[in-house]
């Protein structure tokens, strides 16, 4: 039917901009992480005073139809804002407001433009020009322009381009898409060319004129002799990121206005009416209002100009306005990258879509074939080598509780979320030169550097802002305040440790430059001086800063003359002559910056806030070892021996003035099973234990083969001189999670880790008749010269000290164990933090809050512009918000019943709702707010109507539960099961039965009830001497065709759920609700009804295809059950897609065998592994794939038979609902 379209439609072109998007979605909806730089919309907020004016405007019932041209008040705005930021004067009769400034564009054009006209189009050009012209039955004529006239038209190619048929001239600054500004003095210039021709009427889009890096913008309708024929166009979408709210406007003749009018009457009528009022709100305000938008975009700027640059055949424009980028690319035009042709700018722009997934539009829509247009509007996703800001309020510690509270009896967890340096953090802008480093001195076009700042790019971004002085670590933030307000770097451990040795011989490179003993080799103008010096040849020599010439501390104090590859070019001969090479006891070079270990960092946090201890000896600090001596090399297995004996500042840190050490030495390397001072708290001065594991090749994924803790020796000649590792040297690890790693860089010494074969020390090892490993009671033999060295599985040191070592050497405190080569945002001591939302800070919505009715706020620190009469000002909000939930939980007098468990409580909780809310007025938390915030916040949710209410308690290490019950005061509780879940919290499956059951033991010390699984021996034994009532978990079932479970009790229940396992979820519900005295026939109802959802056992029919979707969470004990329940269904063709199981700890490896021995044997016709965790298991069946990503695209090419029945389970984390789409 299409040929009854219009010839005018057909003609038209399809918005370049819009079609990438388009395709970018395609892919997206397949799998894909697209990155969108191709739109153009901000993705900034409206601002709140906008949205205020348009809240007031609904409030005042603005409801109606607006009038054709716009409120009078909006176009008095608009006259004002004319006037005072462009100069140019209009009455309300010569604006018209319209539906976006687009309209504002297509009004002008089919108001002024007829068959025949010609319109100017300076290029690069707003796509929608061409299509609103060519509607318009316009031509267009095309002024082409090019990087090196900035995207600039001349008055002489004006003048060239102008014919009798001349109607119209489009003018865009600031430009979409090059960014370019014209200056007055160039609008100028080309108004000498258009007075000569009075016919032609002037277009100027100054849509982008507020977002502008300095230039300033000039208003070509402020010329006189032009104002009776210019129409200007602007709207409110840019600057004030109000794209959605779709105003624009023009400032024209009036009889232009007139006719604008006119035309728009017909076809839309007046714009929005709430929309219009926010709009006065918007042009009134001071441009001062935005200026946080304009300086954002213009540091995304810098950054996308600095980045491209580097890449080799790429020329750049610098865009003084708008956000966007418009690089040529033409240099690539006639070669083949990655099997695709690259003839235009289409052709690359869909090579980056297609291979790297970055969606960008091409120049060709612009009338500039040879470029592509880059969007830096929005930050969806950071580029490779682009760093994402977003606002929030960064907590060093954030912690899942107080880890300060009761550290003597219970181990807690403490969330260290960014590596720390010399007491200060590293901030984007710091890094982003280091990998601007990288990137200029391992260049990537040389392939033995390929991979070199790859390894360098961070996995997971870390966000900002002011520090969280409500949250109960404010005393012990381990963050330097001068960073307060700095977003900060979040990188692996191997990555962590390489910016540490890097960021040291950066400095003594500047301290090297400022002594002048290095040529200034970072001088721009290095180039111009060396050709004009004929004299001196040796600065005639190009000083090549790649590979191995770069500054490396150690190797410059080993032996200077090797450093830069043995070439003297690079040092001031004359300076060197007459002060000579700076050395170590000279006490000007930094000291060597590393990270802390773990331990270190624990151990130092609790001493910030806790009283100093001291033994009965006077004076002397309580250590956590035996002995009194604390500098006696003697007996360095008894203490910890000084990283800096003898001389030094003691890595400048504070606490250490009146030892006489003033002078930086480098830092002691010693052997196996030394140890070393770290004092990075600051003033707190305690040493800490941290045991040496030695790694070797088996033991690789254990073991951080560069970390602090592990100790190694360079690798010298006999005659003295270092192994230097040469520009082809590099030896890549590939990691467990894929990434390619460099072990050392070219130009520093060549070392190899110190094993207890490989040392030149006479160091004394325990043996292993030396260490009794058992119980509780057992201990660790003590040897008076020599430590004892962790030798077994169950005992190996895993990042800086295992359990047993912990528990030996420090306070009880839970650390979290990754792989060094992993940077996460859900799990603890990573060099990363969890990406924050852009309000996370709480005290930003008080006054919002406030508006919305609240009575009063709670807050930690003074609010301005806030009646003090409504602030309630305390030390700790969290601590406040859980004795108001307590006190309100006490003010109700209601039943409150408690509900944990490892696996099936949330799936409880919801049933037993559902069963007691035919009773009662009954309220049961939502969602999964089960921790120490979302108990409280559960508890104040309940009001005096609530009769009943239903609390879930969640935990991953002991003592969190007894905590929650102390806040919620339950009457009833129960406990699902004990399995293996959050191991690496409790410690193992014994950690977690004393965890969960710290909840019978509060009902036991109050008097209160438990609800027990009568079929569960292990929960029978420990609530023998308490008041209980059991519940029969345990009933006849069938499991209908649909894989639905059926209880065949006497009035056979019915339900929506499948696996047997939630047999005694179930029957939980019915127990409990029967001994509440609900009607049996209700209960049964309840059950029937009752929909699974949140990937939490849903059954999914699909094409034939059974679906269960068991996503949400996954542990040994949950998984085990599924594959059970699976092997039990009816079904010619079963499918298993299992993916990792995340905080299992030690025993990580261990479960997920056992998981894939089991799905190997249950007899399923096609079985898939997901994950790093899933990798190492061995198994002749199935499939492995690397994360879910990859499992997609096998899916997206190999579908799985219809009338299949699919389990899908994995932890949360591994996003498995996102492979839905490709199985429906």
């Amino acid at each position: 039917m299409e040929k009854h379209l219009s010839k005018r439609i057909k003609s038209l072109p399809a918005s370049a901009t819009l079609a990438m998007a388009s395709k970018g979605r395609d892919l997206k909806q397949q799998g894909k992480d697209v990155i969108s730089l191709s739109l153009g919309e901000p993705d900034f907020n409206t601002p709140d005073f906008v949205k205020e004016a348009a809240i007031e405007a609904i409030n005042q019932n603005y409801n109606s139809y607006t009038p054709v041209d716009g409120y009078l008040e909006l176009r008095e705005a608009i006259c004002r804002k004319f006037k005072r930021d462009n100069d140019v004067t209009y009455t309300p009769n010569q604006i018209v407001v319209s539906t976006g400034a687009k309209q504002s564009i297509a009004n002008v054009a089919q108001v002024l433009l007829q068959k025949g006209d010609e319109v100017i189009l300076p290029a690069p050009y707003w796509v929608s020009y061409e299509a609103i012209a060519i509607l318009s039955q316009a031509k267009c004529v095309s002024l082409p322009t090019s990087i090196e006239t900035d995207f600039k038209i001349t008055p002489e190619q004006l003048e060239a381009a102008i014919t009798p048929q001349t109607k119209m001239v489009f003018f865009n600054s600031p430009n979409n898409p090059s960014g370019t500004v014209y200056t007055e003095a160039e609008y100028r210039a080309l108004a000498t060319v258009l007075e000569k021709h009075p016919n032609i009427y002037i277009l100027s889009d100054e849509i982008y004129e507020h977002i502008n890096y300095g230039v300033g913008n000039f208003s070509i309708a402020a010329i006189d002799s032009l104002y009776d024929r210019t129409i200007t166009v602007n709207g409110v979408a840019k600057a004030f990121a109000m794209t959605g709210w779709r105003i624009g406007y023009i400032g024209a003749p009036a009889w232009i206005a007139k006719a604008c009018n006119k035309m728009q009457g017909q076809i839309t009528s007046g714009a929005n009416c709430i929309a219009q009022r926010a709009t006065i709100a918007a042009l009134d305000a001071p441009v001062s209002k935005i200026q946080y938008m304009i300086d954002e975009f213009k540091k995304r700027r810098d950054l996308i100009l600095s980045l491209l640059a580097e890449i080799d055949g790429v020329k750049l424009n610098k865009p003084e306005g708008a956000f966007y980028v418009f690089p040529d690319v033409s240099a690539f035009f006639g070669k083949e990258i990655k099997g695709h042709q690259i003839n235009n700018a289409s052709d690359f722009a869909m090579l980056l879509l297609e291979e790297v997934y970055v969606a960008t539009v091409t120049g060709d829509a612009f009338g500039q074939p040879d470029c592509i247009r880059i969007s830096y509007a929005a930050r969806e996703k950071a580029p490779p080598g682009m760093v994402l800001i977003e606002g929030g309020t960064f907590i060093m510690g954030s912690i899942q509780d107080d880890i300060m509270g009761d550290w003597n009896t219970a181990p807690k967890r403490m969330h260290v979320r960014s590596f720390y340096l010399d007491q200060a953090e590293v901030t984007n802008g710091e890094y982003l030169f280091y990998l601007m480093w990288i990137s200029r001195v391992f260049p990537r076009k040389n392939k033995n550097y390929s991979n070199v700042y790859r390894a360098a790019l961070p996995d997971t971004l870390v966000w900002r802002s002011v520090l969280g002085n409500n949250d109960p670590l404010k005393n012990y933030y381990l963050r330097h305040p001068a960073y307060a307000n700095y977003p900060v770097v979040g990188v692996s451990w191997l990555q962590a440790n390489n910016y540490c040795r890097w960021r040291t011989d950066r400095i003594n490179e500047r301290i090297m430059l400022n002594e002048g003993l290095l040529k200034n080799m970072f001088d721009p103008k290095r180039e111009e001086k060396k050709s004009n010096d004929e004299e001196d040849q040796e600065v005639k020599k190009d000083l090549d800063l790649t590979g191995i010439n770069n500054f490396n501390t150690a190797l410059y104090y080993r032996n200077p003359k090797l450093l830069f590859g043995g070439d003297s070019a690079f040092y001031n001969k004359e300076k060197l002559q007459k002060r000579g090479h700076i050395k170590q006891e000279d006490g000007l070079m930094s000291s060597e910056i590393r990270l802390p270990t773990e331990a270190e960092w624990e151990y130092a946090a609790k001493a910030i806030v806790d009283e100093r201890e001291y033994n009965t000896l006077s004076g002397r600090k309580k250590y956590p070892w035996r002995g009194n001596s604390t500098r006696s090399r003697r007996k360095k297995g008894m203490h910890l021996a000084n990283f800096k004996q003898g001389k030094g500042d003691y890595n400048g840190l504070p606490g250490w003035g009146s030892d006489g050490a003033d002078i930086t030495n480098r830092i002691m390397s010693y052997e196996p099973n030394g140890f070393g001072l770290y004092d990075m708290a600051g003033n707190v001065a305690e040493w800490v234990h941290d045991i040496y594991e030695p790694r070797i090749d088996n033991d690789f994924n254990d073991f951080n083969y560069t970390r602090g803790n592990t100790f190694k020796q360079e690798i010298i000649r006999d005659d003295g001189t270092p192994v230097i590792i040469g520009n082809a040297d590099i030896i890549y690890d590939t990691l467990p999670n894929g990434r390619i790693f460099p072990r050392q860089l070219p130009g520093s010494i060549k070392s190899v880790a110190v094993t207890k074969e490989n040392n030149d020390s006479s160091f004394a090892y325990a043996q292993p008749n030396d260490i009794s490993l058992g119980k509780k009671k057992d201990s660790i033999a003590m040897n008076p010269n020599a430590v004892v060295e962790s030798y077994k599985k169950r005992n190996r040191v895993y990042k800086g000290g295992s359990w047993k070592d912990r528990e030996f050497w420090l306070d009880p405190g839970q650390r979290r164990y990754l792989p060094e080569y992993m940077s996460t945002d859900f799990i603890g001591f990573r060099c990363a933090t969890d990406r924050l939302g852009a309000n996370f800070d709480g005290h930003l919505f008080a006054k919002e809050a406030l508006e919305k009715g609240a009575s009063a706020v709670v807050v930690a620190k003074p609010i301005e512009q806030i009646d003090k009469n409504k602030i309630f000002l305390v030390k700790n909000t969290l601590q406040t918000l859980q004795k108001l939930a307590n006190h309100h939980r006490k003010k109700l007098g209601i039943p409150i019943i408690a509900i944990t468990g490892s696996n099936g409580k949330t799936t409880t909780k919801e049933l037993l709702y559902s069963a007691l809310s035919k009773g009662y007025n009954t309220f049961a938390t939502q969602g999964n707010l089960n921790n120490h915030i979302g108990v409280p916040l559960t508890l104040l949710s309940m009001n005096s109507k609530t009769d009943i209410g239903i609390v879930e308690m969640g935990a991953n290490h002991q003592g969190e539960i007894a905590e929650l019950c102390n806040i919620a005061e339950p009457d009833y509780g129960y406990i699902t099961n004990f399995g293996s879940a959050h191991l690496e919290g409790f410690g193992g499956v014994e950690g977690v039965i004393k965890g969960k059951s710290e909840l019978y033991q509060y009902l036991a010390k109050n008097h209160q009830k438990a609800f027990v699984n009568q079929q569960d021996a292990k929960q029978m034994e420990l609530t023998k001497d308490m008041q209980r009532i059991l519940i029969d978990t345990k009933a006849p079932y069938d499991i209908c065709e649909k894989g639905f479970i059926k209880i065949k009790t006497p009035s056979h229940v019915k339900t929506n759920l499948t696996g047997v396992y939630n047999v005694a979820n179930i029957l939980t519900a019915m127990g409990i609700g029967a001994y509440f005295k609900i009607n049996p026939e209700k209960i049964k109802e309840a059950i029937a009804t009752y929909q699974p959802k949140n990937n939490r056992s849903q059954i999914i029919n699909s094409k034939g295809r059974k679906i269960i979707l068991d996503a949400y969470n996954a542990n040994p004990s949950s998984m085990k059950a599924a594959l059970e329940n699976l092997s039990k269904l009816t079904g010619n063709f079963k499918v298993a897609i299992l993916a990792d199981m995340f905080e299992l700890g030690d025993e990580s490896s261990a479960a997920h065998q056992e998981i894939a021995t089991l799905a190997a044997n249950i007899g399923l016709q096609e079985l898939h592994f997901v994950g790093s965790f899933f990798k190492g298991v061995m198994s002749e069946k199935g499939i492995k794939h690397k994360n879910t990503e990859a499992l997609i695209k096998y899916l997206s090419k190999n579908s799985i038979p219809p009338k299949s029945t699919v389990l899908i389970k994995g932890s949360r984390g591994m996003e498995l609902e996102k492979i839905l789409p490709f199985l429906k």
